[in-house]
């Protein structure tokens, strides 16, 4: 088992004086590692924990020339800590602190990386500003939801959340402001809306087959394609173009007449219908 060992009868004897947990630097890979062997992923074989390779500054041999800032010393199996499920492998070469109960260096995985020891991430750092830079990492976050969300002095905040919502609802994508306006991704249905002090004025729905797009602020109206048709919906239908063909078959021989507010007889040079 990791971290585990066989019992003898110097640990029922020791005292609980003895019974200390050590704190040393070192870094991560032995003199001899490169990027391919610092680290053992977990698997079934040794209880589902990483293993990674650190070398202690202490211990090092009298005899050997010293390289600054590398451990030379006694060479470590550990596993690695994690503060709320956040799980990473060091960089190799990086100094990290680790803790090894009862000093025992020998049980592969007993001693555990607790921390990493970096240099400023960034210039944008500031005591007024929390910087988590991951270099030229990929960032994955993973959880039932994940969700982002300001912490402004006064007002609403702006959020965006990706999975199942905490208070409930369909797994999705969503993004909303301090109005209200937003867009949504659940399923084949993606949305979007402007909303004024959290009424929604306008919406654009998607789905698979269908597009609606709806305008309510003192009256409404729409638009809607299908897979065969298209509507509109309004007080008023205003449409401008230099010519405008209605039905497949339009043709310059068919243009629509006037209407009957208009002069008689009069036909329209712009607009053709089909049969």
């Amino acid at each position: 088992m990791t971290g585990a060992r066989n019992l003898n009868d110097a640990d029922w004897q020791q005292p609980p004086t003895d019974a200390v947990t050590f704190c040393e630097e070192g870094t991560v890979g032995w003199e001899d590692s490169d990027a391919t062997n610092f680290y053992e992923l977990g698997t079934a074989a040794n209880d589902g924990y990483m293993l990674v390779r650190v070398q202690l500054f202490k211990g090092k041999s009298p005899h050997t020339a010293i390289k600054p800032g590398v451990g030379q010393g006694h060479r470590l199996l550990c596993r690695v800590g994690s503060v709320a499920g956040l799980q990473e492998i060091p960089p190799l070469g990086s100094v990290v602190v680790v803790l090894i109960p009862g000093g025992d260096i020998e049980a592969p995985g007993k001693p555990v990386i607790a921390m990493t020891v970096r240099k400023n991430p960034t210039t944008q750092i500031d005591p007024k500003r929390i910087v988590w830079d991951v270099g030229q990492r990929h960032l994955l976050l993973r959880g039932l939801s994940v969700a982002m969300q300001d912490n402004p002095t006064s007002g609403t905040s702006i959020g965006c959340s990706v999975g199942i919502p905490f208070t409930g609802g369909v797994r999705g994508f969503y993004v909303t402001n301090e109005q209200g306006s937003g867009f949504s991704a659940v399923g084949k249905t993606a949305g979007a809306w402007a909303a004024d002090s959290g009424t929604a004025k306008s919406l654009l729905n998607l789905t698979s087959t269908e597009a609606d797009l709806l305008c309510n602020d003192g009256g409404v109206a729409g638009f809607q394609v299908t897979a065969g048709d298209t509507w509109a919906t309004g007080a008023n239908f205003y449409a401008y173009t230099v010519q405008a063909w209605i039905g497949a078959t339009a043709v310059v021989a068919k243009p629509c007449a006037v209407t009957a507010a208009g002069p008689a007889n009069v036909v329209s040079a712009t607009v053709f219908i089909g049969a």
